[in-house]
């Protein structure tokens, strides 16, 4: 029978620096090509093992279409010896279509966009891809999932599971909305066909969240109560008022702050869970808490001493105490609503809505809030003339909101 061996074909580089991947078949001094469909770089290909680094952001479901198309080959091959059929070119490439849908494990091209999200730096839309395939994995109580497997009965056994293990419907909404990118993504990249598209007629369902916002009452309480300086329950209310007087600044946007993000009074930036740029005008009580940072600073480019010096460059564990942070903040806001006998739940997020709904109440449109906050406003016309004078109108908007 016909050795087959798969290398890079370096007599044929692309412009973007890759090679083509090929079998080459050799029997009795004949050889031929045969092309797997798929280009590398040199560094992601390990020649020794015949298999796709792990550098590469899909090397998993590439080394499964490998193996696949392998087994193919060798078993055309041995068809080829059992009927005694001579060896050509033809008999190997005719039944292997090049727009072939390869069927692969759920799990692992999942996996293989959780590796993808991390080397983008999307480390926490990595750890939602993680937490899906993870809380799949101990309802199905196995790793490994077909494709084909997730139909609208598996998907309505799923969400009946979690319900009935007392889960909230959005954070089964997460899950299944996770779901359904993954398998999105498999369609775009002819791993599944479309037809195999559960959510046509599975709908995921979410329910509606207690309100969140505070009146303004309450926030001037939480700025007037006195508490021991520089004391973290005194620093944890200073976020929660930083957010505040930022329009509502999340607090994973907060802890990445950096001094070089203000200039001319205003700071701009980018927000980390839609990629907008943002442009606010830093108030006098903005700048009153800025100050007492800036004559302490925290040895990292961060204006806040949330993330740690020891974890720079560390995306991960960047993150890491990001999440930390918005714990321990949660944490001693509940303390602050304690003391100043504030009934309202009082978390990072109260800050983001009690803005939007003060807004309100002072009389302004929702589309002007909806710029303000960074969302899509319904009204075109009105779209057009806040992008031109934008900066002006939220300057005048926020500064009657945190007065």
């Amino acid at each position: 029978m016909a050795s087959i061996k798969i290398s890079l074909d370096k007599r044929r580089a692309k412009s973007n620096g890759t090679f083509p991947l090929v079998f080459r078949l050799t029997e009795n001094q004949k050889s031929t090509s045969i092309s797997t469909g798929i280009s590398l770089k040199e560094k992601d290909w390990n020649d020794a093992t015949r298999e796709v680094r792990k550098s590469h952001p899909n090397h998993a479901l590439l080394n499964q279409k490998i193996r696949q198309q392998f087994a193919s080959i060798e078993s055309r091959l041995l068809n080829l010896e059992i009927t005694k059929q001579t060896f050509h070119r033809e008999a190997i490439v005719k039944p292997v279509p090049k727009s072939q849908k390869t069927v692969v494990d759920f799990f692992e091209y999942g996996q293989s966009w959780v590796e993808r999200q991390k080397m983008s730096g999307k480390v926490g839309n990595a750890r939602a891809y993680e937490n899906t395939l993870n809380r799949l994995k101990t309802y199905l109580g196995r790793d490994y999932l077909k494709f084909t497997d997730i139909n609208y009965d598996f998907l309505e056994d799923f969400q009946a599971n979690l319900l009935n293990k007392g889960v909230k419907q959005n954070s089964i909404s997460f899950y299944l909305r996770t779901i359904r990118t993954i398998l999105n993504k498999a369609i775009k990249a002819k791993v599944l066909g479309r037809e195999s598209y559960p959510f046509q007629d599975f709908s995921i369902k979410h329910e509606s969240t207690a309100k969140r916002a505070v009146a303004k009452e309450v926030i001037r309480q939480i700025e007037a109560i006195e508490l021991p300086i520089d004391t973290p329950i005194w620093h944890n209310r200073n976020y929660f008022l930083l957010s505040f007087y930022l329009i509502g600044i999340s607090f994973v946007d907060l802890s990445f702050l950096k001094w070089s993000d203000i200039n001319d009074g205003r700071v701009i930036y980018k927000r980390r869970k839609t990629g907008k740029i943002y442009n606010v005008k830093l108030t006098p009580k903005a700048l009153k808490i800025l100050r007492f940072y800036e004559e302490r600073p925290t040895n990292t480019p961060f204006i806040l001493p949330i993330i740690p010096q020891s974890s720079l460059g560390n995306k991960e564990k960047e993150l890491f105490y990001t999440r930390q942070g918005y714990s321990i903040c949660n944490k001693y806001l509940k303390k602050i609503a304690e003391l100043c006998r504030i009934e309202e739940k009082v978390t990072t997020y109260v800050s983001r809505h009690s803005w939007a709904t003060i807004a309100r109440s002072l009389g302004y449109s929702k589309d002007l809030i909806a710029e303000a906050l960074g969302h899509e406003y319904g009204n075109k016309v009105t779209g057009i003339y806040l992008d031109h004078y934008s900066n002006v109108v939220i300057d005048e908007l926020n500064a009657k909101v945190i007065d």
